[in-house]
């Protein structure tokens, strides 16, 4: 597997606002690290959401990450819907 595009895992951290707890991006826990991007299978996309989403991908990170909130590729911010992590590996689905 080529780990050959680049992406950035957003953390946000909480905080006391004027009107209550608040979250804001937390910059020096954001990291930018080498991913594997891959299409859904129609099973798996079937699966996962239902019906089919031709709009949703796979992003293969190594090693283990927790805690993010977003993924952020050329420059456009996703959601991950399901996060799996494998041996030495994190696998996010974004649709």
């Amino acid at each position: 597997m080529r780990y050959d595009r680049r992406c950035k895992l957003i953390y946000y951290t909480k905080g006391e606002g004027v009107l209550g707890d608040s979250s804001k991006r937390d910059e020096d826990k954001t990291k930018l690290l080498p991913c594997h991007i891959n299409d859904l299978s129609q099973i798996e996309n079937t699966n996962l959401f239902g019906d089919f989403n031709p709009n949703a991908f796979k992003v293969h990170f190594q090693g283990i990450h927790k805690g993010f909130r977003y993924i952020n590729l050329d420059d456009t911010d996703f959601t991950p819907r399901f996060i799996r992590h494998f041996h030495n590996s994190t696998v996010v689905i974004v649709g």
